[in-house]
């Protein structure tokens, strides 16, 4: 019979590494003091940027204000002219069916003539 080999022991190693804590640095008063008034003129210069951009943008919403204001009056006169518009056009083809329905009667009345004159002509042959 054959002996049975023993499976070997497997072992894993840790992937992750071990973290370890940064020495910590001593720093004096005065590397603090530098570091407080690098933090402080940065921050100014930062603040100056914003403000400055606070003002331009207000400027612009100033301005796009102002244009928005002359579109909407430029609209409310275009409104009115529209509404006069459609006054006139509701005029105008008013006037055309009445123009129509006077032009019907005449038509109308010179059919009627024509077949007046048509037999008068007829009635003057026979008296001739």
């Amino acid at each position: 019979m054959q002996a049975k080999k023993k499976a070997a022991k497997k072992t894993y190693k840790s992937a992750a590494k071990k973290k370890t804590v940064p020495e910590l640095k001593t720093v004096t008063m005065d590397e603090v003091k530098a570091i407080v008034a690098e933090a402080s003129k940065i921050m100014a210069e930062a603040h100056a940027k914003t403000e400055a951009a606070h003002a331009k943008t207000e400027a612009a919403i100033q301005e796009l204000s102002a244009e928005n204001r002359l579109l909407a009056a430029e609209n409310r006169l275009l409104t009115a002219e529209n509404r006069k518009t459609s006054d006139e056009v509701r005029k105008t083809s008013e006037a055309v069916r009445q123009l129509h329905d006077e032009v019907s009667e005449t038509s109308a009345a010179v059919r009627q003539l024509n077949d007046t004159l048509g037999g008068m002509g007829g009635h003057l042959g026979e008296v001739i």
